[in-house]
């Protein structure tokens, strides 16, 4: 990476094809290996991640990016509901606290409280990612940044994010661009996070 720290003017390009490059077969797999051993990655949601590296490795880049973005929410569910059955009780004070942060303009719901302390199954992946994140307390900066990221542009209905993966309008068939390295790399190492935040959470409550 050094053309690219050493110039004054860092280059948009060069600094996409840096990271593309960094992430070659080698540093594929160095991330995503670690999904074998998580417990928020079940193992027949793991049979369909692989499958998406597969074609990730193959240069089929809309399968791979569209089968990730379909398990980006499931990742966040699954750790979530796991959680709960165990016993978790989720700060839904800090949860509120992010969500009007993250939603200056819109109204936070007790009914939405209410289904976190229940555990019901219908509530939003965004306010789940949250209550993930609501009970992480180390390396907070980098787990904001992290959700961030997921909250604002992967799981965006905004759209004025294309350059990015978008959940919500690849898996509503709106979004159209997403065949090429950028947006599969772009896919595997949200989902990389998603998986990350969970594990956090389930190692921090273990």
């Amino acid at each position: 990476m050094d053309p690219f720290l050493k110039d004054e003017t860092p280059n948009p390009t060069l600094f996409k094809e840096t990271v593309i490059d960094y992430f070659d077969r080698v540093g594929i797999e160095t991330v995503t290996n670690k999904w074998d051993n998580v417990s928020c990655v079940g193992k027949e949601r793991l049979s369909i991640l692989r499958e998406a590296i597969s074609l990730y490795s193959e240069g089929h880049y809309y399968g791979c990016t569209a089968i990730l973005m379909c398990q980006i929410a499931g990742v966040i569910s699954s750790s979530f509901y796991r959680l709960h059955d165990e016993g978790i009780e989720f700060d839904v004070e800090a949860v509120r606290l992010m969500y009007e942060s993250y939603n200056p303009n819109k109204k936070w719901s007790k009914g939405t409280e209410a289904k976190i302390v229940a555990g019901e199954k219908r509530i939003a992946e965004k306010e789940l990612l949250l209550c993930l994140l609501a009970e992480v307390d180390s390396g907070v900066l980098y787990w904001k940044a992290a959700t961030d990221y997921l909250y604002n542009i992967v799981f965006t209905s905004d759209d004025d994010k294309y350059e990015h993966a978008c959940r919500n309008k690849i898996c509503h068939g709106i979004q159209l661009n997403y065949g090429d390295n950028e947006h599969a790399l772009k896919a595997i190492l949200s989902v990389d996070l998603a998986i990350q935040i969970a594990e956090i959470m389930q190692s921090a409550e273990s």
